[in-house]
């Protein structure tokens, strides 16, 4: 091999380890003797350094760049001009959970540097798809690793499993990711070998839906299986229908009998309607209330819950919405450049002629219905989407750039 060929095999390598470690969180602190969040951390490092010094290819389209571009350039002035104060590191404080877990609770600057290391990683990893081979290879790496982290157990909040997180809805989006990811996988001519370990990390998948008794990312799969398979022609169409139905078979079984009862009370429209989504309807209305006054500047990044200071009847608590969260951190230009990122994301996807597409438009719209519900740019997960959409639409592993169109900016 010469040298391109070593730093191509190791840059592969490198996206390979680091998705199958996104699943790793801080759920799974009791696994192991040492953190094992850390090494996704390490790996997307690495993943960051070697694209920096041997690739720089950015293949996220312009209006993408222009919104990441905006929001770096409004935390820096938010953090350095406006509220430097608050620009403080490490950990304040560590919050004692049942069954001897702990979440610590860590500065502002700690919670900056992980979304800029995200969006540098999801970059990085856009870049890293040559070929189609590339691309399969890392969507069942992430399945196998949600396979493990689920296998691992992890912590379970009020009967609900959070797998590798501390959260079952960001473990709810992790299980959707994977259903997706492995959708890719078996519509692409891969061996059977190949198609059954998709197939069977599509199942696991489900079946951590099911135990994270999240109901957005139960909407936001529902609402994607059904473009998938609106979008698939007849004869993955059918295909994929057959291969849902032996899943399904298969992991009902496997579901505990609690769990069936417990995704029954939370879809039920009494509970909803008792509990307002978990409180979710309320908290958006108090938001919704504050917007005109931030309308203009924005809260700053990760700064939302500031909007509510005194007002808030549920304790400060986060938007649970991404879009609402956009707009009260960046004002009304950082959402108008985020829905046109989205915009031409999604655009980019529909040009394609390729069967897979559909498997792309049900990841991202799965992902945008979960966004109603969960503030999830901080998760892992939402990165590998928007890297993989990224990558599909613009470089040539999938297929040629849109004509008119430019891959980055």
């Amino acid at each position: 091999m010469n040298i391109k060929q070593v730093k191509d095999k190791t840059y592969h390598i490198l996206a390979i380890l680091t998705v199958f470690f996104t699943s790793w969180g801080s759920g799974l602190q009791q696994a192991a003797r040492f953190d094992l969040s850390k090494l996704f951390v390490w790996c997307s490092v690495m993943l960051i350094v070697f694209w920096l010094l041997f690739n720089r290819k950015v293949v996220f389209p312009r209006a993408f760049n222009l919104y990441i571009s905006f929001a770096f350039l409004h935390t820096v002035i938010t953090y350095l001009f406006v509220f430097p104060d608050e620009l403080t590191f490490g950990y304040v404080n560590t919050v004692k959970l049942h069954s001897g877990f702990s979440k610590p609770i860590e500065a502002a600057g700690m919670g900056l540097i992980r979304i800029f290391i995200l969006v540098l990683f999801a970059y990085a990893l856009a870049a890293s798809f040559r070929t189609k081979k590339d691309l399969v290879n890392v969507c069942i790496a992430y399945g196998a690793g949600f396979i493990c982290s689920l296998s691992l157990s992890g912590y379970w909040l009020e009967g609900r499993l959070t797998g590798g997180y501390m959260d079952p809805n960001f473990f709810g989006l992790a299980a959707a990711t994977a259903i997706f990811l492995n959708f890719f996988v078996i519509i692409m001519p891969v061996s059977q070998r190949v198609k059954i370990v998709s197939t069977t990390c599509i199942g696991v998948g489900f079946l951590g839906i099911c135990l994270s008794g999240s109901r957005g990312a139960m909407f936001g799969v529902f609402t994607g299986v059904l473009l998938v398979l609106a979008n698939l022609p007849i004869k993955y169409k059918t295909a994929l229908t057959g291969a849902l139905v032996v899943i399904f078979c298969i992991i009902i079984p496997f579901t505990p009998s609690n769990t069936a009862q417990m995704i029954h009370d939370r879809v039920s429209i009494e509970e909803i309607h008792h509990n307002r989504g978990s409180h979710r309807i309320d908290i958006w209305a108090d938001y919704l209330n504050v917007l005109p006054e931030h309308l203009l500047f924005g809260t700053g990044l990760r700064r939302s819950q500031t909007a509510l200071t005194n007002i808030s009847a549920f304790k400060i608590t986060y938007p649970h919405n991404n879009y609402l969260e956009v707009i009260i951190e960046f004002g009304i230009v950082g959402f108008i450049l985020y829905l046109l990122s989205i915009f031409t994301l999604l655009k980019n996807i529909l040009s394609k002629k390729k069967p897979s597409k559909a498997i792309i438009l049900g990841l991202l719209s799965s992902w945008l219905v979960i966004s109603f519900f969960l503030g999830n740019h901080c998760a892992r997960d939402t990165w590998i989407i928007l890297a993989v959409v990224a990558s599909y639409g613009y470089s040539p592993c999938c297929s040629a750039v849109p004509k008119g169109t430019k891959a980055g900016g």
